[in-house]
């Protein structure tokens, strides 16, 4: 089942770091391709944390 294998995978949290927290399409800024993003806005819910929160919450949009 998803939650036992969710439950017995939980991840390593890596060393702090500045995360974003709020990575969504209407804060990034993209190349004119659209293959990189060249800028992130919106810091204000910016702080030190889990790399990995931001994958969380990207993921949860």
């Amino acid at each position: 089942m998803l939650i036992d294998y969710l439950s017995s995978n939980i991840p390593e949290s890596g060393e702090p770091s500045v995360i974003h927290y709020d990575y969504k399409l209407n804060n990034a800024m993209f190349s004119d391709d659209f293959s990189e993003m060249t800028g992130l806005f919106d810091w204000e819910m910016a702080t030190v944390g889990d790399p990995l929160a931001d994958v969380a919450a990207a993921m949860s949009y």
